[in-house]
């Protein structure tokens, strides 16, 4: 009895797991599709970024809820951590990318850096996902 409650478990990790992936390729898809259109990427990107910090948010709280008290304060030690290197990332991006537009002004460099930021935060879920 153990063993198939344990078996479960495993695949139910699985499934959450998969579906969870499926939904960052589906995010990326509408994202592309959207950028596609060519009438507003900065709405595209936006959009994006904030489906993707939703996604962070819930792969996060289904880790957490599984994990005891020290692995929890493990976690958001963690997370605490990541949070400062996105940070330092997005400074980054807005230098790197003023430097290549001659810019920080107008939508499309707007839309490159909150671009940059959602594919940031997709790297972490990625990390979570295999957590789970």
């Amino acid at each position: 009895m153990r063993k198939l409650f344990f078996g479960f478990l495993f695949l139910f990790s699985l499934s959450v797991s998969s579906q969870t992936l499926k939904t960052v390729k589906e995010l990326e898809k509408v994202e592309q599709k959207c950028l596609d259109k060519g009438d507003d990427g900065l709405a595209c990107s936006l959009d994006y970024y904030k489906k993707m910090d939703a996604l962070l948010n819930e792969v996060y709280n289904k880790l957490r809820a599984n994990l005891s008290t020290d692995e929890k304060a493990k976690l958001k030690k963690e997370q605490q951590l990541w949070l400062k290197e996105r940070d330092k990332y997005t400074k980054e991006q807005y230098d790197e990318t003023s430097k290549i537009l001659g810019t920080t002004k107008g939508d499309d460099f707007k839309t490159v850096l909150k671009h940059a930021e959602a594919e940031f935060v997709k790297e972490r879920v990625k990390v979570l996902i295999k957590r789970l």
